[in-house]
């Protein structure tokens, strides 16, 4: 994330290493735009745009009530991930201000005034930071409230700020499969879980120690079943993305367990991915015409230049989707 420094950390259940890094940064962004929803209700309203050279964002929003009946609220709506933002509003005087409420998920967290006070001029910016439990795609409405409020009441909005939080966790864990994955490091059972509630994308690869599993069967249709329940178990908890992996010294010593080629595999992941309707990266094919033994390290792990293949084709495959 550019402008914001590395963080790293542990998975709280390991006992050495680092697994976890993660990117913080803080932006303003001008609510509008296809990511925003600007409502006008009641004939006595007003909902304008203007140009303000003392903006942060550049621009200012101005949402109007009008006193009597079939005035306001005047809203905007938009979907969020998170648990604080923080809205950048003018002070107005005890005439012209206007209150505003914040729901998030459908849930008033409160009515919020933009009257100034003390040595606060009108027309000065104010940032208020609204906290709440985290929330996952919500809806987030900040609306007019001139309840009570006689006469002209504004709401005037420069931007939001919100803290972006990148936040990347390795939990492959070396000599799994999708089926020992799913019971040992997703169930609970035997510690927590390798996902949290705030992890939005799971990328998800298996396939070739799965090879060797006793119950494996050539045409792939055990470990077929037993991507599918992993899957089955990683939907509810985010955006799953499938990948197949890359090569093997097939026929060698080392890979004489194996009863699946590494094609199969990747025509099992595909199917899979396929029938649930998530995403799938083939990290197999960009390999096809280099030479195996020159891009892993031993018989199955890649080495750097197998990894280098394999980044640029995940990071190539992402920004596509």
């Amino acid at each position: 994330m550019p402008g914001a420094d590395p963080v790293v950390s542990n998975w709280q259940a390991s006992p050495s290493g680092e697994s976890t890094v993660t990117y913080t940064r803080t932006i303003q962004v001008f609510p509008e735009g296809g990511a925003f929803q600007v409502n006008s209700t009641g004939s006595g309203h007003s909902v304008s745009v203007s140009d303000r050279d003392d903006s942060v964002t550049g621009k200012t929003y101005t949402l109007t009530d009008l006193s009597g009946e079939g005035s306001g609220p005047q809203s905007i709506r938009f979907k969020f991930t998170g648990e604080q933002f923080s809205v950048l509003y003018r002070r107005a005087s005890a005439i012209a201000f206007n209150n505003y409420d914040l729901l998030v998920d459908g849930r008033l967290i409160g009515t919020f005034s933009t009257r100034a006070t003390g040595r606060a001029a009108p027309g000065t910016v104010a940032r208020r930071t609204h906290a709440f439990d985290y929330v996952r795609d919500k809806e987030v409405e900040i609306r007019t409230n001139s309840k009570g409020l006689a006469g002209r009441r504004s709401l005037e909005i420069d931007g939001l700020e919100i803290p972006k939080t990148v936040r990347f966790t390795n939990q492959g864990v070396i000599g799994q499969t999708a089926r020992t994955y799913n019971l040992y490091n997703l169930s609970g059972r035997y510690g927590p879980s390798a996902i949290t509630e705030r992890d939005q994308f799971i990328i998800a690869q298996f396939g070739t120690n799965d090879r060797g599993e006793k119950a494996a069967s050539p045409d792939g249709s055990r470990f077929h079943a037993s991507l599918q329940s992993l899957v089955d178990e990683l939907k509810p908890r985010g955006n799953v993305i499938l990948m197949s992996a890359g090569p093997v010294l097939e026929g060698s010593k080392a890979d004489a367990m194996a009863v699946m080629t590494m094609k199969v595999v990747r025509g099992m992941v595909d199917q899979v991915a396929k029938a649930n309707q998530v995403d799938f990266i083939d990290n197999l094919s960009p390999f096809d015409e280099v030479e195996t033994a020159s891009v892993i390290d031993g018989f199955a792990h890649p080495n750097e230049a197998g990894h280098s293949i394999m980044a640029k084709n995940i990071i190539d495959a992402i920004e596509s989707i």
